[in-house]
């Protein structure tokens, strides 16, 4: 085709046969926005198309095609994406990745598992962030995902990586999560503090215990509500601190905490919680019960 078509008179025509031959076009800039208008038809022959589109030889033309397809959000589009992942270079690749982590489909995860080992760089980050987004654990993403903690200053990918290191469990990720947490605020805290109830270890357990005294309230909250998680009879005590607090929400969760790690020393604070009143003081109505219920269920089979 060498005449130049008119893509906004054939989008408005929805004229598929027109857009489709339009991909075929000498000039790139043609072909790239015969893509977009595509995309925009909402016709379910769109895909073949803008699959072919995607190994155009020109890398905008096929980045577009990728960067469409992934927006599209339909599964129907995969095929092309997965095999764009093996394209020679690395642009290709790249738009290729952030295409998967847009369309969601988790069935992609093993094929972009496979490009952490990619010789660029920026693929390599491409494969974990798509990964992250999939919600796709594997072990593998642990090496990078401790770089990308030290790297990134991105609260969502912040909070991405330390949730799936808390799926992973590998102590090895430990420490680059106790360093991130040293810097955490209150956007990536949260998150932070649960991968590390779910990893661990003494490292883990002291970091949190360190930032029960933090001056912010509501990471204080958080890392109360992680340590009940981790289960560590060493939080018993500053928890029980934790029970005098001017902040009922902290105080609410330090008491659901020490009823899940339990043990003797917990339960007398328990009770002295439950009576207590006044200003700042006690808890609310839904969290004395559920605590009144398990101390009245321990009793009873005799455990405290």
């Amino acid at each position: 085709m060498w005449f130049s078509p008119s893509i906004e008179r054939l989008a408005q025509r929805r004229d598929l046969v027109g857009l489709v031959q339009a991909l075929g076009h000498r000039r790139p800039q043609v072909r790239q926005r015969a893509v977009r208008a595509l995309g925009s038809l909402g016709d379910e022959r769109i895909f073949e198309p803008l699959g072919r589109a995607a190994r155009d030889r020109e890398a905008a033309v096929r980045l577009e095609a990728l960067r469409v397809l992934g927006e599209l959000k339909d599964p129907r589009g995969g095929r092309a994406l997965l095999g764009a992942l093996e394209a020679p270079d690395p642009e290709t690749r790249l738009g290729a990745l952030r295409a998967l982590g847009l369309l969601g489909d988790k069935r992609a995860g093993p094929a972009v598992a496979k490009r952490l080992q990619d010789h660029a760089a920026e693929v390599r980050g491409a494969a974990l962030e798509a990964l992250l987004r999939l919600d796709q654990a594997e072990p593998e993403m642990v090496g990078p995902l401790t770089r990308l903690l030290e790297q990134t200053s991105d609260p969502e990918l912040i909070q991405l990586a330390a949730r799936m290191l808390g799926r992973l469990r590998d102590p090895k990720a430990a420490a680059a999560l106790c360093r991130a947490f040293a810097g955490a605020t209150r956007e990536v805290c949260g998150a932070i503090a649960w991968a590390l109830s779910q990893i661990g270890g003494d490292q883990a357990t002291e970091t949190l215990l360190r930032a029960l005294g933090h001056r912010d309230e509501w990471i204080r909250w958080q890392v109360a509500g992680a340590l009940g998680d981790l289960g560590d009879p060493r939080a018993i005590e500053p928890l029980c601190f934790c029970l005098e607090d001017p902040h009922q929400l902290l105080r609410n969760t330090a008491a659901l905490a020490l009823v899940k790690i339990g043990g003797p020393r917990a339960a007398e604070p328990l009770r002295r919680a439950l009576t207590a009143s006044g200003y700042n003081r006690g808890l609310d109505p839904l969290t004395k019960a559920a605590v009144e219920q398990v101390l009245w269920a321990r009793r009873s089979a005799g455990e405290a």
